[in-house]
């Protein structure tokens, strides 16, 4: 008997949940990325994912991997696979884990050919694939099959190049190749759409002239690791020229030639602007989500996970059903049913209603705590696109207008008769309302039914109502025009309660339309004609759907950033936490209470209650306050800074009414800083020993030379100008110093207390490391050669230090000008003062030193660009 080939299908025409791997929505970005990069390859492929190294291959790998394969077999594990294949693929798969690079491996089996079962030679190339921070989440494998005497060099990862050109154009993110001189010679068209600049701009050109030296030097060191052969993910910003900030994510990608060296790298670029923008909403929306659901007291609403336990319960949901949230709370939300309900599975096909069309609407008796009954109208919904997020479920009670309606059914139908018969009545209602005779001939429309329509009037019957207006069902499929609420009246004498269509009007605007309808009956029971009554409902769904979203996003935007949330009430003093928090503070919700009072167990001294200081004293109700404070992890007894941002809430009359914050850890930040510190007053010590080891050999190799008393002391002078300098320095911890203080410290030894004769004014300039280091030293030797030689060497002269700054140039001056001493001559020589005064000080700053020496006093002026000085404050 003859045995049937099952042959693998390609990447468009596949059912990924007939396989082990799933629906390919669930899957990873990368391996969805890979897959789509394999599936379409003519070359033999196949990707290893996961730790249980599942296959996903394309046709070209099937009859060199085993051809007995089904195109469901893909997702099996490696191990399933003929040992002579199995075993080398294990092989290569521990050395690109261990070494997470590409690695190549060339070994021989047995496959089936037109010629019988025959030996042939396999070169594997393996590339690793990252999945954010995973570097080996899947791998890669090329294939490359030759007789087994073949000694020719594998190209797997050439065609691999080519393959990834073709497909570049087609995929939507970025993608660019980048040589080892870090030069584009390949973009694609996502590339150019995301990079708006002509090719030649592009390529041939390196990062930076591209993108800008400042995103080149975030990328750089990310660059240089994928041409050092290593794959890397990041996340950067790249400033635009309307003061926007891009924010990126890259993966690099290293690519190997046939000797295996690395000729440059692949980049996907993915533009996350608007998610990174989006983050920022979620936090603003999630305390209006709450309000908004505990404000909705009419409605019980209540979240229910996969299994039917709940999850949520609001406080409409309490009044009507009367049980307490942390009564319900992980109950079974069937307890609310009624027995005839469960005998018939009513809550199983509710959700299962649900998934298949995204709604189920219902209205049936339900069981309140008390045992008693009330008649509920409500809808369920599911929470992510069909299942598997849980369902929402809205209730409302609308005992009293069943009863209403029981009771006085004959009198409302005869008043619906009437209401139809006068027009300006029903043409105020907000509610459309279409009413006709017994054989379904229009006789009046609202003007509300009208609006929902985009239409003026409504004036056609109901055989054009269908071609006039395109509808749909909630799940686009067309909706026939006999199974409308009001056709199905008229034909079948039906009552319709709240169906839902989608109308495309003329002006092409698709609205959801709810609309009910039912026969009118005379005295007699004769039925004199049908009446409709429809709603756009467009709005509230998509406020739900916005609502649903804005609580996924919420949630997960906290759990990214590791915060816990916490509500204290002032009124009752209680609070409220979040699993995060409970996580944070090494407690668990089921033995910790959260109060304030066991809030302040869990801190060291009275951290925590200068929140609620900071509150009740500075606090406006919304304004932020900011307080770190310490804990002691009941868990582990490690004792952690925590830093917590909350928002003080006050009524009308300023009293404090409650506190919503969030808590994140703060310790490693707080370690850093410690260490920075320490590492600075070391630096400093040594720095100082180190002065005053220079000081001693100097002046131990002066006493035993002949060396001149003044030569000496000059050269002590400096060292103690140098000392100051540093003192300053470190007291700012090494991140500059105010100007003004290095012009006082420099002067320091030449002032006399009594008769002040060196004077300085300027701008509050803050001066960096270097600038303060040379200013320090010039304005001492400045100083020194005043007291020698110039105004300070007599009792009637001065010295004047002034400096400026013109922010339109960005340009920094300081002049140095001696007043009312001896005449100066110009000198013959320029000893090592005047060096370090010019040709040393303008080599520091970057800048312009000139000394005149004018017969009525020297002047020193200092020139130099801002940048090369420091900032002003």
């Amino acid at each position: 008997m003859a045995t049937a080939i099952h042959r693998p299908l390609g990447a468009g025409v596949f059912d990924w949940n007939l396989t082990a791997l799933g629906a390919r929505s669930e899957w990873p970005p990368a391996l969805v990325a890979a897959s789509d990069i394999v599936l379409t390859m003519n070359a033999p492929a196949f990707i290893l994912w996961g730790t249980d190294l599942r296959l996903v291959y394309n046709d070209a790998a099937t009859p060199l991997i085993d051809q007995s394969l089904y195109p469901t077999h893909r997702g099996v594990t490696l191990d399933a696979l003929d040992p002579q294949i199995e075993r080398p693929l294990s092989e290569l798969v521990e050395r690109v884990r261990e070494t997470a690079s590409a690695a190549t491996l060339t070994f021989e089996r047995d496959i089936v050919d037109v010629t019988g079962m025959v030996p042939r030679q396999f070169t594997a190339t393996a590339t690793p694939i990252g999945d954010g921070n995973v570097p080996v989440a899947g791998i890669l494998v090329t294939l490359l099959a030759e007789a087994a005497t073949t000694t020719r060099s594998p190209v797997a990862s050439l065609r691999l190049v080519d393959q990834v050109r073709q497909l570049a154009n087609g995929l939507p993110q970025m993608v660019a190749f980048i040589d080892t001189q870090m030069r584009y010679t390949f973009r694609n068209d996502a590339h150019r759409r995301g990079v708006a600049r002509p090719d030649d701009q592009v390529i041939g050109r390196t990062i930076a002239e591209v993108l800008g030296k400042r995103a080149f030097a975030d990328m750089r060191e990310h660059a240089e690791a994928a041409l050092a052969g290593r794959q890397v993910s990041f996340a950067t910003t790249i400033p635009q020229t309307d003061g926007r900030i891009r924010h990126i994510e890259s993966e690099y990608v290293p690519h190997r030639g046939e000797d295996g060296s690395v000729t440059g790298f692949f980049a996907v670029v993915r533009d996350v602007t608007e998610a990174r923008e989006a983050e920022q909403e979620l936090v603003r929306s999630r305390e209006r989500s709450r309000l908004i659901l505990d404000s909705a007291v009419e409605y019980a609403i209540i979240l229910i996970n996969d299994s039917g336990q709940v999850l949520s319960w609001n406080s409409g949901a309490e009044r009507l059903l009367g049980y307490t949230e942390d009564e319900i709370l992980g109950m079974d939300a069937t307890i609310f049913f009624t027995e005839e309900d469960l005998a018939n599975e009513l809550p199983q096909k509710e959700r299962a209603l649900s998934r298949a069309t995204g709604r189920a609407s219902n209205e049936r008796w339900h069981v309140r705590k008390d045992g008693t009954r009330f008649w509920g109208s409500g809808a369920i919904v599911p929470l992510v696109g069909g299942g598997g997020g849980g369902f929402l479920k809205i209730l409302r009670d609308r005992t009293e207008e069943r009863e209403a309606h029981e009771a006085t059914s004959e009198a409302r139908r005869r008043a619906e008769l009437i209401a139809a018969e006068q027009a300006a009545l029903l043409g105020q209602l907000s509610e459309g309302v279409i009413v006709t005779d017994p054989k379904g001939r229009i006789t009046f429309i609202n003007r509300s039914a009208a609006e929902i329509h985009g239409v003026a009037h409504l004036d056609i019957s109901p055989d054009e109502y269908a071609t006039r207006f395109q509808l749909f069902r909630e799940n686009g499929e067309p909706y026939p025009s006999h199974e409308l609420p009001l056709a199905r009246a008229v034909l079948n004498g039906e009552s319709v309660i709240e169906a839902r269509w989608r109308i495309r009007r003329p002006d092409d605007v698709e609205i959801l339309a709810i609309g009910s309808a039912k026969p009118v009956f005379g005295p007699n029971g004769e039925t004199i004609g049908n009446v409709l009554t429809i709603r756009d409902d467009t709005a509230r769904q998509a406020a739900e759907q916005e609502l649903r979203e804005i609580s996924l996003r919420k949630d997960l935007a906290l759990s990214a950033g590791q915060m816990g949330v916490w509500e204290w009430n002032a009124q009752t003093d209680t609070m409220i936490w979040d699993d995060a928090q409970f996580r944070l503070f090494g407690v668990s919700p089921e033995s910790f209470e959260p109060s304030l009072a066991s809030f302040r167990e869990l801190t060291i001294g009275d951290d925590f209650m200068g929140i609620a200081d900071a509150a009740e004293l500075d606090g406006p109700g919304g304004r932020m306050v900011e307080v770190d404070f310490r804990i002691q992890r009941p868990d582990t007894g490690e004792i952690r800074w925590m830093g917590s941002r909350a928002i003080a809430m006050r009524d009308a009359s300023g009293r404090l009414e409650r506190m919503v914050g969030v808590n994140f850890d703060l310790t490693e930040r707080k370690r850093a800083e410690e260490r920075r510190s320490l590492l600075i007053n070391e630096l400093n010590h040594r720095v100082k020993n180190t002065l005053a080891t220079v000081q001693s050999i100097a002046s131990q190799t002066f006493r035993g030379h002949d060396v001149a008393r003044d030569l000496r002391a000059t050269f002590e002078s400096r060292l103690i100008a140098l000392s100051n300098a540093h003192n300053v320095l470190t007291r700012e911890s090494w991140e500059g110093a105010p100007l003004a203080e290095i012009v006082a410290q420099a002067i320091l030894p030449f002032v006399q207390k009594d008769t002040p004769r060196i004077h300085s004014n300027g701008p509050d300039v803050r001066c960096s490391t270097k600038s303060a280091l040379a200013l320090a030293m010039a304005l001492h030797e400045l100083a020194t050669n005043a007291v020698k030689y110039g105004a300070l060497s007599t009792a009637e002269g001065s010295v004047r230090i002034e400096w400026t700054v013109d922010r339109a140039d960005g340009r920094f001056a300081l002049l140095w000008s001696e007043q009312d001493g001896p005449p100066v001559v110009q000198p013959t020589r320029q000893g090592f003062g005047s060096r370090l005064v010019g040709r040393s000080l303008a080599g520091e700053l970057g800048g312009d030193v000139r000394l005149d020496f004018r017969p009525d006093g020297l002047r020193c002026t200092i020139s130099a660009p801002l940048g090369e000085i420091g900032v002003v404050v």
